[in-house]
């Protein structure tokens, strides 16, 4: 009976660590190489075009959400409303303890939607920003801080090659999230970054952006197994 009761805690223990969660995004910000804001059509999605000629929809005609576009360095200095670039971040502050424990993982999600031509050779990072960026529309980043980024993981190749859509393209991130929750690495976020010094009339758009993270304990199993281990104290106690 006692073997049975000890197992019993034990099993409920280990599924305490065993369920998953998923953080969306919490801030975002789609801003144009001369500091102006992007704004959205007021369910998420980005304007398909910007005035005048800043960050347009993909040749398929998707509504995106993040976009990255560059264009020639010969006509970056003159036409900085044609580049765009998309900073996102995420709040871990619930993984504080939970990014801590064996087993932990966090994996970044995202769809890919299209791009701008089927020119160009161009691929697309995942980059973690390594400075502060201003979400009231003061000090917005541009192109220096999302090439400034580092690498996290490759999201597309290609993007002049791909015919169509790509769901669910995912990057592990838990050693940066277990930074970021336990205060070890500035959270600033994340971006997209294109080939440093290679700037092309192209652009990639993506949608969905999520982290599932693994190995968070669930505060109501936590709770049950912290109380199931102390009745068994008590009762040993009393015997």
């Amino acid at each position: 009976m006692k073997t049975t009761f000890i197992s019993s805690v034990a099993l409920l223990c280990l599924s305490a660590h065993a369920t998953a969660a998923t953080l969306q995004v919490d801030v975002t910000r789609t801003v144009l190489a001369d500091g102006t804001v992007v704004a959205n059509d007021g369910s998420g999605n980005l304007v398909r075009s910007v005035a005048p000629l800043g960050i347009v929809g993909p040749t398929s005609g998707s509504n995106f959400q993040y976009a990255i576009r560059e264009r020639y360095a010969s006509q970056q200095a003159t036409q900085p409303d044609r580049a765009g670039y998309s900073f996102l971040k995420f709040d871990v502050s619930s993984l504080s303890a939970a990014a801590t424990q064996p087993g932990f993982s966090a994996i970044f999600s995202i769809d890919y939607v299209g791009h701008l031509n089927p020119n160009n050779a161009w691929s697309v990072d995942l980059g973690q920003v390594n400075g502060a960026w201003d979400t009231s529309g003061g000090n917005d980043p541009t192109r220096a801080l999302s090439q400034g980024s580092t690498s996290l993981g490759n999201l597309v190749a290609a993007v002049e090659g791909e015919p169509g859509a790509i769901d669910g393209i995912e990057v592990d991130i838990t050693t940066l999230v277990q930074g970021w929750a336990d205060g070890s690495i500035a959270n600033n976020g994340l971006t997209f970054t294109g080939p440093v010094n290679a700037q092309s009339a192209q652009s990639a758009y993506f949608n969905n952006a999520i982290i599932t993270t693994s190995g968070v304990p669930e505060p109501s199993s936590t709770l049950l197994c912290a109380l199931a281990f102390g009745g068994l104290v008590i009762r040993r106690k009393r015997r």
